[in-house]
């Protein structure tokens, strides 16, 4: 519909926009030829401006809770940074753990926003905090002791693109099983796969089969089924995933595209006290919310 040219650049912007990635061949193929008067000025100027436009809004919210695991947190905020996909912000909420903002002047990327909670207030409403703060489309997960692969964005934010039906889709992921290494640090002694199925709108009411680092989602689910639940100290997850499920269909993508981790000291993220008795109350609140 551009009347006046650079309808190829608006194109580009727009695969960026998308989250297509090109290469550069360095190799002469061909010869264009340029008249002086074939490009105007007024036309190039909106289109930066609209470039600069889309390159400010991300498609994406990675959101991060972190608490007490600097060296950890350093890995998962750069193995966001490595995604093939660009169009994105990452939002650490620190929940009153030692301050880690030292992280955030050595890895200095303008995508990267931190918030730091004056009081702890747990999982659920650390990544509460995120969301409210968040400005993508779609909203992503990662703790900060997990990795994303380099595709993991790519591939999920692909394909709701070209599937408006679904708001929801989720991959597969490593668990790997880490142990100490006697200086200070953690090594991985082996990797498995525990969930990889597809959506069960039955199943999910009985067991959590998506682990949260797997999941993009829309974030206009949250304007229809709420947020975490802050009162639930584990399982938040998996309370709202069963929310989810009574109104957006989810699709699951049989890629292995994280890796989540599990140490034998227990202090992984989602190791609590009370998972417990949190699971019943989880699993006796699915059933009222279950039609």
């Amino acid at each position: 519909n551009m009347k006046y040219g650079n309808e190829d650049w608006d194109f580009w912007i727009s695969a960026v926009e998308k989250g297509f990635i090109g290469t550069n061949i360095h190799l002469p193929l061909f010869i264009y030829r340029c008249k002086t008067n074939s490009m105007l000025a007024r036309k190039r100027a909106t289109l930066r401006r609209s470039a600069t436009c889309h390159s400010s809004t991300p498609l994406v919210s990675v959101i991060i809770p972190t608490y007490n695991r600097p060296d950890m947190l350093v890995g998962a905020v750069k193995s966001v940074l490595a995604q093939t996909f660009t169009n994105f912000e990452i939002i650490v909420i620190n929940d009153c753990g030692i301050d880690v903002s030292e992280i955030f002047t050595v890895i200095d990327d303008k995508r990267i926003t931190y918030i730091n909670h004056e009081v702890s207030k747990g999982p659920a409403a650390t990544r509460n905090t995120g969301i409210r703060a968040a400005r993508g489309k779609y909203i992503a997960y990662l703790d900060d002791d997990d990795i994303y692969y380099p595709d993991h964005l790519e591939i999920l934010v692909s394909w709701l693109e070209n599937n408006p039906e679904y708001k929801v889709a989720y991959t597969d992921a490593y668990r790997a099983h880490q142990e100490p290494d006697g200086v200070g640090g953690y090594v991985v002694v082996k990797k498995d796969v525990p969930y990889s199925f597809d959506f069960d709108y039955e199943r999910i009411f009985h067991i959590n089969f998506i682990p949260i680092l797997c999941i993009v989602h829309a974030k206009e689910c949250m304007e229809v089924v709420g947020m975490f639940d802050e009162s639930l100290r584990s399982h938040e997850d998996w309370d709202l995933w069963m929310r989810m499920s009574q109104q957006f269909r989810f699709y699951h993508i049989a890629k292995l595209t994280s890796e989540f981790r599990r140490r034998t000291d227990y202090t992984s993220l989602s190791f609590s006290n009370h998972m417990q008795e949190t699971y019943r109350i989880v699993k006796a609140k699915g059933q009222l919310i279950k039609k």
